[in-house]
């Protein structure tokens, strides 16, 4: 049958497996695998631990119902993606100018990582993984309503207006560069560092009954 074939505009694609990595550069998928059933997914071999996909277009690439048994990270691409529910790994979206869409739930056995995407306007509404880590994202408005398993969450230069009630087993807390936060419910962890930086809206901050608060720093939040 058909193979997938590979999309380039000046210069021949790139491609390989090195240390784990499986990197596609300038990659489309073809007609036949955007037709696959759902319920097929991606395999792949024991030996790739990474999938790395850049200058790419991701439409029809992935489906909500697939399992991924790699990490994944996603750079410089576009196009539409409905990521998968089930990552063995951190997903990692970096620049990236595609309108990504998550599942309902979603579980991670590593961090969300996204960095510059301004496609992205929602995420699940409930989420497991070991982190969160989201910067520069100027249509992310809302975070999931329930987060499990984040032992750090970073959160900078977002359109945030307000934070999930009763996240627990967090360690480390930052939110930087939200302008329209006026309200903050603090996670909770037995013990817990903050640091809120340049919140000039941020009226209210609510500590959790739960877990205790280690270390707290707030700097230009003057409103």
């Amino acid at each position: 049958g058909e193979a997938w074939r590979f999309h380039h505009r000046w210069r021949a694609p790139q491609s390989g497996l090195h240390w784990g990595n499986l990197h596609l550069q300038r990659f489309q998928p073809s007609a036949w695998l955007r037709r696959l059933p759902p319920g097929l997914k991606l395999a792949f071999g024991p030996e790739v631990e990474t999938l790395v996909l850049s200058d790419s277009c991701l439409t029809g690439l992935f489906h909500p119902d697939m399992n991924l048994d790699t990490h994944l990270k996603i750079l410089a691409c576009d196009g539409q993606a409905q990521l998968p529910a089930r990552t063995r790994g951190r997903l990692q979206l970096h620049f990236s100018e595609a309108r990504f869409r998550f599942p309902r739930r979603m579980n991670l056995d590593g961090i969300l990582e996204i960095r510059g995407c301004p496609g992205i306007d929602q995420l699940p509404e409930e989420i497991r993984t070991e982190g969160i880590y989201i910067d520069h994202c100027p249509n992310l408005g809302a975070l999931p309503r329930v987060i499990q398993g984040a032992r750090q969450i970073d959160l900078v230069a977002l359109p945030l207006e307000s934070f999930p009630k009763n996240i627990d087993g967090v360690s480390y807390f930052r939110v930087a560069r939200a302008p329209d936060l006026k309200c903050l419910q603090l996670p909770s962890g037995p013990s817990l560092n903050v640091e809120l930086a340049q919140l000039p809206a941020l009226k209210t901050i609510q500590l959790s009954k739960r877990g205790l608060l280690h270390d707290m720093t707030i700097s230009h939040c003057d409103s």
